[in-house]
């Protein structure tokens, strides 16, 4: 992998998400004193990106091989936690520096045999099809919003992004992501992010903010309710 020089430190031109976040914190003045960052650093941070991504290799040939050999009739239970494997390998997939197409066309077809298998066992229940499909919608609109390299930042278990991080990490990012990851929190919380942002960018005292910030607020904004 091509690496780009930042001043004297070196980043990977497709970075995972711990580098990812190092890179979003680094000489930046929304994010307060910080530590300062090493080359280590930085390497240590990839070094865990890659071993996640030799992890996810392993769970996903594993889940492959136990797909492969059902036969029968399987047990719901067992098919139902396959499921949820599939749709967090296929979250773990989308955070990766660079595009992971094949395994994910591969996990959406995984997910595709599983839920034949399970409206199959569910056929006579309109009830339990209905919920089956509301809930294929909701999935749908997960999978497009994980997406975006922030929102699956923001919603893995060991996300990089601390709390007190999410506000500065707003400010950082396109408008576009910015009114993606608000239009995930409730109208109270949306309200208390621009509070805290408005209160940062107070304390920075920037009177006139670069135009990246500039959108990214605005962006907070215009989520009002």
């Amino acid at each position: 992998m091509e690496d780009s020089k930042i001043n004297t430190l070196l980043f990977s031109d497709a970075p995972g998400s711990q580098e990812r976040h190092l890179i979003r914190k680094y000489d930046n003045p929304l994010f307060g004193a910080i530590k300062e960052l090493t080359q280590t650093d930085i390497d240590n941070a990839r070094q865990n990106d890659i071993d996640e991504y030799q992890s996810f290799l392993e769970d996903f040939n594993h889940l492959l091989k136990e797909v492969s050999i059902l036969t029968g009739a399987v047990e719901t239970e067992i098919i139902l936690e396959m499921k949820e494997r599939i749709d967090t390998l296929y979250e773990r997939c989308v955070s990766f520096g660079v595009e992971q197409s094949e395994y994910k066309t591969a996990l959406q077809k995984l997910h595709h045999t599983i839920m034949n298998a399970i409206r199959q066992a569910a056929k006579a229940d309109s009830m339990v099809i209905k919920e089956l499909e509301r809930e294929q919608e909701v999935r749908k609109l997960h999978i497009e919003l994980m997406e975006y390299k922030l929102v699956s930042d923001l919603l893995r278990s060991d996300s990089p992004i601390k709390d007190n991080e999410l506000v500065p990490t707003l400010l950082s990012e396109d408008a576009e992501a910015v009114q993606v990851v608000m239009s995930l929190f409730e109208p109270k919380q949306q309200q208390a992010i621009r509070n805290e942002a408005k209160t940062l960018l107070e304390r920075l005292a920037v009177n006139n903010l670069p135009e990246d910030v500039q959108k990214a607020y605005e962006a907070m904004i215009s989520q009002k309710q």
